[in-house]
């Protein structure tokens, strides 16, 4: 029976949520907020099943970051659902103004099914998606945003919405951009919002799932676990945030099949871990978070990631 939930939670869940968005807003054309409740029942879903089946045991005792993430999806959240709207109505209204508008690029297949629409919403903003989300790895001014992401040393749904608001509004705008570009209607952007919530859920989840063969489709928690690990060389893949086709193309793509994902987080010791405290890092003198910043030598790094990781594993 286990090993049947483990295989059949994320599936099961991620159509169940889907559709029943698609039967609201397409068959009995509820609003858009009635998308709420496909994604308050994986919300609770995913919380209960930290509990009952987890991935680590661990990772459900809080490490003082309750709070935080309380904070993010509380506070923070509420705000950027408000920012969601002002700013993203104001580039629409901006870029029309621009003669950048569906109507002049409408070139989205209006005429597919919702469900295969969807397929194509989320391979196209991937694409973009994939590449800032590497450049993010990449760059320091990026990083200093989205280092906020990684700073957890747990994963659990709770985190799932750990962002600094410069690291979203650019997510924000590269989701209006491409969509206007193509020519996608709002009903569709509702849905694929479903999509990506549930899946956010479980890729932050504390649940011991297994995805098989959708490890080659979607970027789902065992490749997400690695994109989390302190070890650069792991976290620097996997940076599909939906699917995890762009990974494989373009050779990010990491998942070793003979060990766990040790410990996870940032090399900087003294990194906030409250929410205003994590805000104001952003703008912070120091931009990469390496070994070299905080250790003497490569191997005494190497050395302390070791004992880190034995004491993280010690109860698998």
């Amino acid at each position: 029976m286990h090993r049947l939930i483990q295989y059949s939670l994320y599936p099961a869940t991620m159509a169940a949520s889907v559709y029943s968005a698609y039967l609201m807003l397409y068959i009995h054309q509820l609003p858009l907020y009635s998308i709420m409740a496909p994604l308050t029942a994986a919300f609770v879903l995913v919380g209960v099943m930290e509990r009952v089946m987890p991935y680590r045991a661990k990772w459900n005792t809080p490490q003082q970051d309750l709070m935080t993430d309380a904070t993010y999806i509380g506070i923070n959240l509420a705000l950027r659902e408000a920012a969601n709207v002002g700013f993203k109505l104001g580039l629409i209204a901006a870029l029309a103004s621009l003669g950048f508008s569906n109507a002049s690029l409408n070139i989205w297949p209006t005429e597919w099914h919702p469900l295969l629409q969807l397929v194509l919403a989320l391979l196209a903003l991937d694409f973009f998606e994939y590449w800032f989300h590497r450049s993010s790895h990449k760059f320091g001014f990026l990083w200093r945003f989205h280092a906020i992401h990684h700073s957890p040393k747990r994963l659990y749904f709770f985190n799932a919405a750990r962002f600094h608001f410069v690291d979203w509004l650019a997510l924000a705008a590269i989701d209006v951009i491409v969509i206007m570009a193509l020519g996608a209607d709002v009903t569709l952007v509702a849905l694929a919002v479903v999509f990506i919530q549930t899946h956010g859920l479980f890729q932050h989840g504390n649940v011991d799932v297994k995805l098989g063969f959708l490890n080659y489709l979607l970027s789902g928690p065992e490749l997400h676990r690695w994109h989390h690990s302190k070890l650069i060389e792991e976290s620097d893949t996997n940076f599909g945030n939906n699917v995890i086709v762009w990974d494989l193309l373009f050779g990010t793509w990491f998942l070793p099949k003979d060990r766990h994902v040790g410990v996870l987080g940032l090399f900087n010791p003294d990194y906030p871990t409250s929410f205003w405290g994590q805000l104001k890092a952003a703008f912070a003198k120091r931009a990469i978070d390496k070994p070299s910043d905080f250790y003497e030598n490569e191997a005494n790094y190497l050395s302390q990631l070791a004992n880190a990781n034995r004491a993280e594993l010690s109860d698998l």
